[in-house]
């Protein structure tokens, strides 16, 4: 779980938890309280040395909303968190405003496939079926009548 490197970040991400934008606010609505697929979401979040919009901790993903100045800049930040580790997702401010569905349905699909990943990562048996070692090294047995 991330967390805060100072009290002074501490209190950076608080007030901006109390001043979110109204987009980040449009956001939040559907995405609070586990209404969001029943996954708990944080909002500006600390991760490492930023502050992050909106985070998902069991998928390890990052949602950003709107973008500064300087695109460059973007894709910083965004190197950093993908080398931590982080799937980031960066969405404009008009596609929020405008027509919030396709928003949630596209982070509806990259959560599934995050979670496909993982599931047929941790789980072997999802994968294709074999033999075991000793089940295939031990001779068949026959008896005799």
């Amino acid at each position: 779980m991330p967390t805060y490197r100072s009290d002074a970040q501490r209190m950076h991400a608080r007030s901006l938890r109390q001043s979110m934008t109204a987009v980040q606010t449009l956001l939040w609505e559907q995405l609070r309280g586990h209404r969001f697929l029943n996954l708990h979401v944080r909002r500006l979040a600390p991760v490492g040395l930023q502050v992050v919009d909106f985070l998902i901790v069991r998928h390890s993903l990052i949602i950003q909303t709107g973008g500064s100045a300087d695109p460059f800049d973007d894709a910083l930040r965004d190197a950093e968190l993908r080398g931590r580790g982080f799937t980031v997702m960066r969405f404009s401010e008009a596609a929020i405003q405008t027509d919030l569905a396709p928003v949630l349905e596209r982070l509806a699909r990259e959560v599934r496939a995050i979670a496909a990943v993982r599931f047929a990562s941790s789980h072997p048996a999802a994968g294709p079926r074999r033999r075991s070692r000793t089940h295939a090294r031990c001779p068949r047995t026959q008896t005799s009548a």
